[in-house]
């Protein structure tokens, strides 16, 4: 079974992409940062999907995950960089943190 991991997974579009790719016999790691319930019942329903906690903005959280998730079950296979965020000022609003959180 090919292992493939989505980026903020539990919610949207990153769902959407975990549901179609479990249908389509992936084994999926349903990433995921606030939305645990919404990530489990992902894997309630493809069956072979792993959901796992980690901040994409912290590097040592998604090393440590993509660690723990090779180790159980072996390589990626492709990787779906789904996960964002949204602040909600205009562009000319934006500081420089801002910028840096993207």
């Amino acid at each position: 079974m090919k292992n493939v991991v989505v980026t903020g997974a539990s919610r949207g579009i990153g769902r959407a992409i975990a549901l179609e790719l479990g249908k389509r016999g992936y084994r999926v790691l349903v990433n995921y940062n606030e939305s645990r319930e919404k990530a489990e019942e992902i894997g309630k329903i493809i069956g072979e999907a792993v959901p796992m906690k980690a901040d994409v903005s912290k590097y040592d959280e998604v090393e440590k995950m993509i660690e723990v998730f090779c180790e159980r079950y072996g390589k990626i296979y492709a990787l779906i960089l789904n996960a964002g965020i949204y602040i909600r000022k205009n562009v000319w609003e934006m500081s420089l943190e801002d910028w840096k959180k993207q």
